[in-house]
């Protein structure tokens, strides 16, 4: 430690770039690629409008055990793939009975949620 106890190497090494290659490995067209960063409208909303569903996926997530911790991600990776698919007016409806177990819960699943809808439930 800091040359007091048995001994110490020091080591240089140089290294020199002898040549370069110019390689180019594009595989797609940049102007492809390119989107605006505003909100994409998703038309394809569930024909199934079920508010019992997300609430009872609130219910389970608010519910669930801290030793259970490993089922927290899938649970609320189902909670917000089921919101996405809600059109506005089963959200409205939704909203007030899963507000009464967790606020903090309903505007964090609302916040990633990210569709329009979502943002409108936010306000």
């Amino acid at each position: 430690h800091k040359g007091k106890y048995g001994f110490t190497n020091v080591g240089k090494q140089e290294l020199t770039l002898v040549q370069v290659s110019s390689h180019n490995d594009r595989v797609f067209e940049h102007d492809n690629n390119v989107k605006d960063l505003t909100m994409e409208i998703v038309e394809d909303k569930s024909n199934i409008q079920d508010k019992d569903a997300a609430v009872n996926l609130m219910r389970q997530l608010v519910n669930l055990p801290e030793t259970e911790g490993e089922r927290r991600a899938h649970l609320f990776h189902a909670l917000i793939s089921t919101v996405r698919g809600m059109k506005i007016e089963t959200l409205k409806a939704a909203l007030p009975e899963v507000v009464a177990f967790s606020r903090f819960l309903t505007y964090q699943v609302l916040a990633q949620c990210g569709t329009p809808e979502c943002s409108s439930a936010i306000m």
